[in-house]
C-alpha cells in the first residue's frame, strides 16, 4: 500500500487531526465525556508521548516500551510509546516528548 511507503512522512505531516471526536469514540464506554474546557477545569496532568518511525528494507518500524513494575503508577507494566509528564521547564509539548524519549530510551533530544 502506498500510505507504508517512503511519502508516509508527508502524509501525516497533511492528515487532519481528529482529537476531541476520535477521544470520545475510543475512550472506554465508562470514562465520562468532558469537553477540554471542562477538563481545564479539573487540574488535568498533561503529558505527551513519541512515535519514532524508522524505515527498515522498505517497511515502517517504530519501537513500544514496557513501562516498568511500580505499585504507584497506574501504567505500571503496560506497553507504551516513550513519553510522561509535561515539567514546567519544557517550552512545548514536543520538547516533552522528546525530553521523556531521552530518559526512557537513551534517543537523543535533538534527532
Amino acid at each position: 500500500m502506498e500510505i507504508f511507503g517512503r511519502d508516509l512522512l508527508k502524509k501525516i505531516q497533511n492528515a487532519e487531526l481528529h482529537g476531541e471526536h476520535a477521544h470520545a469514540i475510543y475512550s472506554p464506554p465508562y470514562r465520562p465525556l468532558f469537553s477540554y474546557e471542562e477538563i481545564l477545569t479539573r487540574n488535568p496532568k498533561f503529558a505527551a508521548v513519541n512515535i519514532l518511525l524508522y524505515l527498515k528494507e522498505d517497511q515502517w518500524w517504530f519501537p513500544l516500551i514496557v513501562r516498568s513494575t511500580n505499585e504507584n503508577d497506574r501504567h505500571s507494566g503496560q506497553i507504551s510509546l516513550p513519553g510522561g509528564k509535561k515539567e514546567e521547564s519544557d517550552q512545548d509539548f514536543a520538547q516533552t516528548a522528546k525530553r521523556e524519549t531521552s530518559e526512557e530510551m537513551g534517543v537523543d533530544e535533538h534527532y
